[in-house]
């Protein structure tokens, strides 16, 4: 449906004038001012004069105090000459009322002729039902995520001591615990304890926080035996107020644990440890991804509603540092659910499965009872129909999909329901009963009961929209948004890199740090609206006082940063010049000076020299450190929004 556009009034219409006599031809008109409180942003109408003689006039663009790009004589009204200080106003106009008019018209059409159905879609398996076929139509929004716990992955152990940066390995009343990193749920590696005596051992790490925030705290924990708790407080690993002190269930494989805290914390400490219990000597647990986001009033209040299942869906990935959503897949598999032939999986040498087709599986077995299966994504908590075409000798089953399966239906021939539980997906088993070589087809899950289940076999039928594109948020709920139907993606969020591409100079120096400032970026961005990320991850929050390093604002154009010495290489009684200013956002950290100036720099990174035979200083402002991109990354609110075309692939008929 095409309406046609309709163009922003004034109150009041206030007027302005010309400044100069124009002809009947003219399309730029030189006016006293172009302020958009009496002149409204271009595209748009005015109107010379203020009687029946007037004419009015569209507008692309303004220049200085002139309209640009103007087409005289607009609807229907007679291009004339007009002397100067003509007065000319925003009234409202015939186009106005006839193209709302019309427009109404339209929509109220486009109303009859269709009911909208609204559903929100969350990341994973989503249920939507019509009553007539339609095409998909939906608004996909951005979200940045910002883990205020930049180690949680636990990939770096600097003085190979088998504890990851950042974190703290200690004990009770007597000996350690033997600390070690192992394979990980998040890249490559994991914290691991070992518990070795009588001793409460256990892993901390202390974290300052933005007390004006609510925070989200997640684990992925895995343990052996029954004594390790997951811990939360405001203060000391040992003396403090607990907010939570969870009890970890042995499992064989990662586990989500999360905590809410409560206003106003402004620090945390977050522990596991293990507690004196019966054979504990033979316990030990892992720990990843742990994620600390700040969160805001409509997740608070979300959250003790959601279920295990979709706290895990909403809050369970881990990100590192500051990070967008990167693309959307929407797919939808058609009435029924179960995947192509060639997803079925065998995990016993007395199974050999071969794909004989889309919907035909051969399934030889050398022992009685054994089996193969195919993974059905479902949703939690809903009724599904499950039916198969067998040959003699054979069953089918549907079980839990997880390291140790449990039978949600039995083994049986017939076609049955199940309720898919706090599952968001299920194995269905099929089986020979003895020895033997036996064909399944025509598998089917479908939601509902069994009066949903086709007359005939409907293979799956997979469509997908994907979409390209980077969609950010910010904490005072802006967020960038990309429609489905009219493949646009409006951006209110902007990103830019914290680097050299700005021209940076020193500002102001503290204790143990020091300001610097880029001006006249031409950002276009709304003050304080911003948040940012260091080049490892750490968070650098909003501030107005000033009290310590990695703090920034964006106001009037200006961005301010401040930058720890430790970072920087830079002393309390040297400031920076600008060319110091330059190597630092070029990934340079300063290693020596003369006392009055900066004159030797080494990477940030890995604090390895510019190369043998360059002037220093030269190299160091005009090249970045080996595996260098930015000092960080800046998100704001855009004072314009933009909408463009989007990158879309694909469609979804329901």
């Amino acid at each position: 449906m095409n309406l046609k556009p309709m163009y922003a009034a004034v109150p009041l219409s206030p007027s302005t004038e010309l400044t100069a006599a124009i002809n009947d031809t003219v399309t730029t008109i030189p006016l006293l001012t172009v302020n958009n409180k009496i002149i409204p942003d271009a595209p748009n109408i005015v109107t010379i004069g203020t009687d029946s003689n007037a004419e009015t006039i569209y507008y692309t663009g303004k220049s200085g105090n002139s309209l640009t790009g103007v087409t005289r004589g607009f609807d229907g009204t007679t291009a004339k000459s007009w002397p100067a200080t003509s007065k000319i106003s925003r009234f409202a106009a015939a186009h106005d009322l006839n193209t709302l008019k019309e427009n109404v018209e339209a929509l109220g059409a486009h109303a009859t002729e269709s009911a909208t159905l609204q559903a929100h879609l969350t990341r994973g398996v989503n249920k939507i039902e019509t009553d007539q076929p339609s095409l998909f139509d939906g608004t996909v929004y951005g979200r940045t995520l910002v883990n205020w716990e930049p180690e949680g992955n636990f990939e770096k152990d600097s003085n190979n001591d088998g504890v990851a940066d950042g974190w703290i390995s200690t004990f009770g009343s007597g000996g350690p615990g033997i600390p070690s990193r192992t394979k990980g749920k998040f890249g490559d590696w994991a914290q691991k304890l070992i518990f070795s005596t009588s001793s409460n051992p256990r892993i901390y790490k202390n974290l300052n926080l933005d007390s004006s925030k609510r925070y989200l705290v997640t684990a992925w924990i895995k343990a052996k035996g029954n004594s390790t708790r997951f811990r939360v407080g405001n203060g000391s690993h040992t003396a403090d107020t607990t907010f939570a002190n969870l009890a970890v269930s042995a499992a064989e494989d990662f586990v989500f644990y999360n905590v809410l805290l409560p206003a106003n914390t402004p620090k945390i400490n977050i522990t596991l440890m293990m507690q004196d219990a019966g054979s504990a000597e033979t316990d030990e647990f892992t720990i990843d991804g742990v994620f600390v986001i700040d969160i805001g009033s409509s997740e608070v209040s979300e959250i003790p509603l959601l279920s295990k299942n979709e706290l895990e869906m909403r809050y369970g990935n881990y990100i590192d540092g500051m990070q967008s959503v990167r693309g959307a897949l929407i797919e939808h598999p058609g009435r029924n659910l179960v995947p192509p032939a060639t997803n079925v999986i065998t995990q016993a040498s007395s199974s050999t499965v071969i794909a004989l087709g889309t919907n035909l599986i051969e399934l030889t077995t050398t022992a009685a009872h054994a089996n193969a299966f195919i993974v059905v994504p479902v949703i939690p908590n809903q009724q599904y129909a499950v039916s198969v075409n067998l040959e003699g000798g054979t069953d089918f089953a549907i079980y839990t999909d997880s390291n140790t399966p449990s039978s949600i239906v039995g083994y049986g021939t017939t076609p049955k329901t199940f309720n898919s539980g706090n599952n968001n997906a299920v194995r269905f088993y099929i089986r020979n009963i003895a020895a033997s070589t036996r064909r399944f087809s025509d598998m089917m899950i479908v939601l509902g009961g069994l009066e949903k289940l086709p007359p005939s076999f409907v293979p799956r039928e997979d469509q997908r929209i994907i979409i390209d594109e980077v969609l950010r948020s910010l904490p005072n709920g802006i967020r960038d948004q990309v429609g489905i139907l009219d493949r646009t993606v409006t951006r209110f969020v902007k990103s830019i890199p914290l680097d050299a591409s700005y021209t940076w100079a020193f500002d102001t120096s503290y204790t143990g740090y020091k300001r610097i400032r880029v001006a006249n970026g031409n950002f276009g961005g709304v003050n304080d609206t911003h948040i940012a990320a260091r080049f490892d991850g750490k968070p650098i929050p909003y501030t107005s006082v000033w009290d310590s390093a990695d703090q920034i604002r964006l106001i009037n154009d200006y961005i301010y940063l401040t930058v720890d010495n430790a970072v920087s290489g830079w002393i309390d009684s040297i400031n920076p010049s600008g060319n110091a200013v330059k190597a630092l956002l070029n990934g340079w950290r300063a290693s020596t000076n003369n006392g009055s100036t900066y004159t030797g720099w080494v990477s940030i990174l890995d604090g390895s020299a510019p190369p043998v035979g360059t002037g220093p200083e030269t190299y160091v402002i005009a090249n970045k450190a080996p595996g260098w991109t930015s000092y960080g990354t800046l998100q704001y609110q855009l004072a314009k929004p933009v909408t463009d075309p989007a990158r879309i692939e694909g469609a979804i008929s329901l």
